[in-house]
């Protein structure tokens, strides 16, 4: 590194780069989920679609302490600044899930108070004036991921970034014809759902099956989750 300062960590893992990008939570607050998911006839959950500013860097981190946490889809209204986010929670109407906003260190971020450094062009890299962000754990997520718990520090809380709607979907099978004449599928779909604990992130895939008149599936949306420690944000 020719300026600025690196700090590692004890596994020898960089934390601080003065050469590059570190985000800090620039917004936090809550939504709580407004409508029945249905599957089958069967209420198995709620939830909410919500719109957040963005720019080509923003990174959005959800958590929920009651029930598991799906991001069903993000998407970009055409021509606008804002990121829809369609969230799904096994639980009532009602459930609350929080959220925070991370963006990268800007000039002016800063108040000129605490720990700051600069890229030797003079911009800030990091700033301990604003609310850095702790990354703890990145999870790989492929077909056929079974779920388990991520034992963190504990008396701490966590939320999570996921780089897309986590999940896959099984090969289609044919049921039939409709009283129209067109032909009818079952699909089974595999949801990762996030839960977030004290000292604790649960992950659980959640199997469904839906009925259209799709023959092919949509592909796997593997992704990586990406847990974050908000404890004081």
């Amino acid at each position: 590194m020719p300026a600025g300062m690196t700090i590692y960590n004890d596994s020898g893992a960089i934390q601080i780069d003065g050469e590059g990008i570190h985000y800090n939570c620039t917004g936090s607050g809550t939504v709580t989920t407004t409508s029945n998911i249905i599957a089958s006839g069967t209420i198995y959950g709620s939830q909410v679609v919500t719109s957040f500013t963005v720019d080509a860097y923003s990174l959005y981190a959800f958590r929920c302490d009651t029930a598991g946490l799906h991001v069903r889809r993000q998407w970009l209204p055409v021509g606008g600044t804002t990121r829809n986010y369609r969230l799904w929670v096994l639980a009532p109407i009602g459930t609350t899930i929080t959220w925070y906003r991370f963006e990268p260190a800007v000039q002016g971020q800063s108040n000129g108070a605490g720990f700051d450094i600069y890229t030797p062009t003079g911009a800030i890299a990091f700033s301990l004036s604003t609310k850095p962000m702790a990354i703890r754990e990145l999870i790989n997520v492929t077909n056929g991921y079974t779920g388990g718990t991520i034992s963190l520090s504990p008396n701490r809380n966590y939320a999570v970034i996921p780089s897309a709607q986590l999940g896959w979907e099984g090969a289609a099978v044919f049921l039939g014809f409709n009283n129209r004449g067109e032909p009818l599928y079952s699909i089974t779909t595999f949801s990762v759902f996030t839960k977030n604990n004290t000292g604790s992130v649960t992950l659980t895939v959640d199997q469904r099956s839906i009925s259209g008149r799709q023959s092919s599936t949509t592909g796997d949306n593997n992704g990586q989750a990406l847990i974050v420690d908000v404890t004081y944000l």
